[in-house]
């Protein structure tokens, strides 16, 4: 039992200075939206190639750049871990890690890129079978070998665990108990932990204006496994491909109520665009195009800590 009178430090301290530990996205524009908090976990959704790999990726990128942050990844369907190291590295230098093209990375950029992503990035065998405990478990033996803690874990995709079929009659009842474990697990070790997962089949509509049909965006009920999602994750952040080829995150749920940037809760959609030539996304900043992985990011300020105009007088 917890009794109020046993909290009157950390309600001191909430009232003085606000939630601690709220920490920007690294992203612009999902600023405007939502924030990180170290000890809840985010769930990336999406059709198959929508992008959700590649938002992954240069989100953790992205921490790793601002916070120094550590990652244990699991990428189920990247291919080999020399050719996701290669990715990774081409993302960072936003060049071509394959010599002798006319955007390559230099043999000195290589090397840096290399160093950056052996310090801040760890994988699980792609090639093993892993249930979430063991996973979990495999987490713990590469701390302790290493002698570090992780800031944040990746499983990609979440589909690719294994569970107990006579525990567990259907994907949904695993779901209850799995992602109450990642919720547990995100507080007890202060991390991000982040979720891949496909949604399930979203039937095809036709297009209004061009008659084509297309796959709308999943509605949060609709990933796989159905609503539990909804109920149980943090953050929902579901990634969709539209016409023109950009990516359109929706924020379709954000918990705790301190990472919410927004009063309401309807669905918002930022629009990265892909830059292929660079291995990048790129957003539109506050009337700037930056790339997200950019070393310099437009600092957001909501409207309330705007500085207002001078008088014209």
């Amino acid at each position: 039992m917890i009794q109020v009178s046993q909290l009157s430090a950390q309600l001191q301290d909430l009232r003085s200075h606000g939630v601690r530990g709220v920490l920007s996205t690294g992203s612009w524009q999902l600023d405007n939206h939502v924030k990180l908090k170290q000890g809840y976990p985010w769930f990336i959704g999406g059709q198959p190639h929508s992008g959700k790999t590649e938002v992954a990726m240069e989100l953790l990128l992205k921490w790793s750049k601002l916070y120094g942050w550590k990652h244990y990844c699991y990428f189920g369907e990247g291919g080999d871990v020399h050719e996701i190291v290669a990715d990774l590295c081409a993302k960072f230098m936003g060049k071509s890690y394959v010599a002798g093209g006319h955007n390559s990375m230099t043999e000195g950029e290589r090397v840096y890129a290399e160093q950056f992503i052996s310090e801040h990035f760890y994988f699980a065998d792609p090639d093993k079978d892993f249930s979430y405990e063991s996973f979990i478990k495999n987490v713990e033996q590469a701390e302790k070998k290493l002698c570090l803690k992780f800031d944040t874990t990746l499983i990609d995709p979440f589909n690719d665990l294994d569970y107990d079929l006579q525990k567990y009659p259907n994907i949904t009842y695993w779901l209850k108990d799995v992602l109450k474990a990642v919720r547990v697990n995100s507080k007890k070790n202060k991390r991000v932990d982040i979720i891949v997962v496909h949604v399930a089949d979203v039937p095809a509509v036709k297009h209004p204006e061009t008659g084509m049909m297309y796959h709308p965006p999943a509605l949060p009920s609709q990933w796989e496994g159905g609503k539990i999602w909804w109920r149980r994750a943090f953050v929902m952040l579901l990634v969709y491909k539209n016409f023109n080829g950009h990516t359109e995150l929706y924020i379709q749920k954000a918990k705790p109520k301190s990472v919410k940037m927004y009063p309401d809760d309807r669905q918002l959609i930022c629009t990265w665009q892909w830059e292929w030539k660079e291995n990048r996304y790129y957003e539109n900043a506050g009337g700037e195009r930056n790339a997200i992985l950019a070393d310099k990011m437009k600092p957001y300020a909501p409207k309330s800590e705007q500085p207002e105009e001078e008088p014209p007088f």
